[in-house]
């Protein structure tokens, strides 16, 4: 028998906001419809309504409006906030991701045989890195481009070449 689960929609209107935030623009009706032709907002969408009735009638939605994407998230717990910044060939496969976390194109946030990421609040990832492994992103850290990333525990840094 599968469970039908509710929907927590302050997270859901959590990243709206902070998509409107990051985008510099006012929350409105109108741009809430502009915002959901984004394939990162939509992924993101479909992922806050997994096991809910909603998903099932967004996805036939989407499908008839949208193309192919490579986005994935495979991470069991997503803070609210998360924005997705040019979302295309990037991969989220870790524990959790904290709160107000902003992810380029072509990120890598993946697995080894070891063990999974762990991703605090507040954390940026620019465009092409990759973290890997069992590391833990603590706090306020930051990410630049195209770094591999797969020793050290971190908190409240940007790493350095």
């Amino acid at each position: 028998m599968r469970v039908i689960q509710l929907v927590n929609f302050e997270i859901i209107k959590a990243d709206y906001l902070r998509f409107c935030s990051c985008l510099h623009k006012k929350p409105s009706f109108r741009f809430l419809l502009r915002i959901l032709r984004l394939p990162e907002y939509r992924t993101l969408l479909c992922y806050r309504l997994k096991g809910s009735w909603l998903l099932f009638l967004i996805k036939i939605i989407f499908k008839i409006t949208s193309f192919y994407y490579p986005l994935f998230i495979l991470c069991p717990k997503v803070g609210k906030g998360l924005f997705i910044q040019h979302g295309f060939s990037t991969i989220i496969a870790c524990n959790s991701i904290g709160d107000n976390c902003w992810i380029n194109q072509q990120v890598t946030i993946g697995h080894t045989q070891d063990g999974c990421p762990t991703i605090g609040n507040n954390c940026h990832f620019s465009s092409g890195c990759k973290v890997i492994g069992p590391i833990h992103i603590g706090d306020i850290v930051g990410i630049p481009a195209k770094i591999i990333k797969t020793r050290k525990d971190m908190d409240s840094e940007w790493v350095r070449f």
